[in-house]
């Protein structure tokens, strides 16, 4: 009997959520409704866990750190928020970024160089593709070694055309193949 008692201040407070679909609800305002309930069991961030399970794909729990949460009836917080969807909008994005990796990608196919520097391999990656490496880690900052090798690499594979680091160490490799060959 304890336990119906202890329950029905919850089923009284998620009612009443479910009852007010365009009222936006702090924590700590969903904790003081069930406590004026009669509610003690269970503790604010419980509270929260337990309307996040029983509304699933329905509630919008909005949180940042030293902030009371934000709880609201996802059917109705695009009106009361006036948040929009950014699936379309990220998949946009993606696209015109996809364009814009290849945009300065200048090609062409009856010269090569055969000695290279860093400044003639950085030719080959457009700047987007370099900043783009360069939010994924520190360590592929836009000037780096390693951000141009592997900017190269995506280049040549995308486009299906060798770049001018490509290039050079097929020469490389080969010289050095026919050494070893003159060597044995």
């Amino acid at each position: 009997m304890n336990i119906s008692l202890e329950s029905e201040p919850y089923t009284l407070l998620s009612n009443l959520f479910a009852s007010n679909p365009s009222r936006v609800w702090s924590s700590l305002d969903l904790y003081k409704e069930y406590a004026s309930l009669g509610g003690t069991s269970l503790s604010r961030k419980e509270l929260v866990q337990k309307l996040a399970a029983e509304y699933k794909n329905d509630i919008l729990l909005l949180s940042s750190p030293e902030i009371a949460n934000i709880i609201v009836l996802k059917s109705k917080a695009y009106t009361v928020l006036r948040i929009q969807s950014l699936d379309d909008e990220d998949e946009g994005n993606l696209n015109s970024t996809a364009k814009k990796l290849f945009q300065k990608f200048n090609y062409n196919k009856d010269e090569y160089q055969s000695n290279i520097d860093l400044t003639s391999c950085k030719q080959d990656v457009s700047p987007t593709l370099a900043k783009l490496l360069s939010y994924i880690s520190t360590k592929l900052s836009e000037n780096t070694l390693s951000s141009v090798l592997i900017g190269n690499m995506i280049i040549g594979l995308v486009s299906n055309r060798y770049t001018s680091l490509q290039v050079s160490l097929a020469i490389l490799v080969q010289a050095k193949q026919l050494v070893n060959q003159l060597h044995d």
